[in-house]
């Protein structure tokens, strides 16, 4: 694949094969409000852009299809009433493909002595962790998606504004979009 076309809050990207994809969203309250799960993370899926229909398009589509029967809603786990089927075959794809995964979460027992707030907190340990798992890549873009929310995706990005990436002697700096 030469180049991902991608629609998000900034019209048509355009991500080259040498894009270092990631797409993020977020898991649980960040002021912990829901008793029975009283977390907040950040957590997602990274790709190649060369990389994205062998990895990412065809199976997942596939995977969607059988499992799902459509490949048009997204995948809230919050939502969703799972069958055994459908939870081996996600667990069969993510052992199963060669992306990289990362995540970072608290919960409501941790104490934020910080002036920070918790979105900043994770934005930064997720964006250590991107560099962690970025090392492992050869790209010339760095990109980072996150799913539209009214609630915290412009925060997390502010958290994640202005960064850069060093790579060898070079720069490269952490763009980001969100999506519908």
């Amino acid at each position: 694949m030469d180049q991902l076309n991608f629609e998000t809050d900034n019209g048509l990207e355009i991500f080259g094969p040498n894009t270092l994809v990631f797409a993020i969203d977020d898991t649980g309250n960040e002021r912990f409000k829901d008793p029975a799960h009283p977390v907040f993370g950040l957590a997602g899926c990274g790709f190649m852009v060369i990389d994205y229909v062998r990895l990412i398009d065809g199976p997942w589509s596939n995977l969607c299809n059988r499992l799902f029967g459509s490949v048009e809603r997204p995948l809230h786990a919050s939502e969703i009433q799972f069958t055994r089927d459908q939870i081996e075959g996600l667990s069969e794809y993510f052992k199963s493909y060669e992306f990289f995964r990362v995540g970072v979460t608290t919960r409501h027992e941790i104490s934020n002595e910080t002036e920070e707030s918790i979105i900043d907190l994770l934005g930064n340990a997720l964006l250590a962790r991107l560099c962690d798992v970025g090392q492992w890549a050869i790209f010339d873009r760095f990109v980072i998606i996150i799913e539209a929310s009214d609630r915290v995706e412009n925060r997390i990005l502010r958290s994640l504004s202005n960064k850069e990436l060093e790579r060898g002697d070079s720069r490269i700096k952490v763009e980001h979009s969100c999506y519908a």
